[in-house]
C-alpha cells in the first residue's frame, strides 16, 4: 500500500477516511471493478463526492506489472517515497 499526498509531491503513513453510506458503496462498486481489469494491467479509478469537492484515486496494480504508470508513481511504489 502507498499513500501519496499529491499537493506536496511526498508519501503519507497513515489516513483517515470519512465516508458517507453512499460513497463506501461507490468505493466498493469501484474497487470490485478494479479488481476484474487489474488482472493484465494496472488500473485505476477516481472517487467523488457529490459536489466534486474531494476525490480520492485509488490505483490496483502489480509490482511486476507497473508499465503505463507515470515515472512519480512507480518510484513512490518501489522506493516507498
Amino acid at each position: 500500500m502507498r499513500i501519496y499526498d499529491e499537493d506536496n509531491d511526498k508519501s503519507l503513513e497513515n489516513v483517515s477516511l470519512f465516508l458517507t453510506i453512499e460513497e463506501a458503496k461507490e468505493m466498493v462498486d469501484t474497487l470490485e471493478g478494479l479488481l476484474v481489469q487489474a488482472k493484465n494491467t494496472a488500473t485505476h479509478a477516481h472517487l467523488n463526492d457529490d459536489n466534486y469537492e474531494h476525490e480520492i484515486t485509488v490505483t490496483i496494480y502489480d509490482e511486476k506489472k507497473l508499465d503505463g504508470l507515470h515515472e512519480r508513481i512507480k518510484k513512490l511504489i518501489i522506493d516507498n517515497r
